[in-house]
C-alpha cells in the first residue's frame, strides 16, 4: 500500500499455490503412467515458471476512447475560452459584472448582459471564425489547435478592445 508517493515500478513475488500443488500432482500421475519418473514433476514445473520476483509498470497505459477524447478536448475549449476571456478583461481593466462592453463600446457589436459575457462572446466568435464550422462537426485535432491559437486570439482581441476604448474616450472627450 503505497500513499501519496508516485510508483515507478511494482515487484510481485511468486508464491506457490493450491493450484499448482493439483498441478504438480496430475504431472506425477501423467509421468507414472508414461512410465517416466514421478520425482522430477516438482522440477519441471520449477523450471517451467519465471523468476520468482518480477518487475512490473505500477499501471498500465489507459486505452483512450476516441468519443471521450473529443469530448474532453471539446470541454478543454470551453474552459480556455473563459479563462480567456477572463484574461482580457484583466488585461483592459473592466470588471467581469461591468456593463462597459455592451454599453459602452457599442462599435463592437457584442450584446449581452454584462463584460464576462461579450468578452466570453467575442472569444468564441473569434474561435468559431478559425474554425470556420460548427463545433459538433470539428475533430478532435482542431480543438487542439484552437486551444494552442488562444494566446495570439487574446492578443488580437485586447488590441481591438483598446482600440474600442480609445475611440469611446475621443468621442466623449
Amino acid at each position: 500500500m503505497v500513499c501519496n508517493e508516485i510508483v515507478e515500478a511494482l515487484w510481485e513475488e511468486e508464491f506457490t499455490t493450491a493450484e499448482e500443488k493439483h498441478v504438480i500432482e496430475d504431472l506425477r500421475e501423467k509421468l507414472r503412467a508414461l512410465g517416466l519418473d514421478p520425482a522430477h514433476a516438482k522440477e519441471i514445473v520449477e523450471r517451467s515458471k519465471s523468476s520468482g520476483i518480477t518487475q512490473k509498470a505500477p499501471t498500465e497505459p489507459f486505452l483512450i476512447q476516441p468519443q471521450k477524447e473529443w469530448k474532453e478536448a471539446r470541454k478543454r475549449l470551453d474552459e480556455q475560452a473563459k479563462r480567456t476571456a477572463k484574461i482580457l478583461l484583466n488585461n483592459v481593466g473592466l470588471h467581469m459584472n461591468g456593463k462597459e462592453i455592451p454599453h459602452k463600446y457599442t462599435n463592437l457589436n457584442v450584446p449581452a448582459n454584462n463584460n464576462f459575457v461579450s468578452a466570453l462572446m467575442m472569444v468564441n466568435n473569434e474561435i468559431n471564425a478559425r474554425l470556420d464550422k460548427e463545433r459538433n462537426n470539428c475533430t478532435t485535432e482542431e480543438f487542439k489547435e484552437a486551444i494552442e491559437s488562444m494566446p495570439e486570439i487574446l492578443q488580437l482581441l485586447v488590441r481591438r478592445l483598446k482600440k474600442a476604448i480609445s475611440n469611446y474616450e475621443k468621442q466623449n472627450s
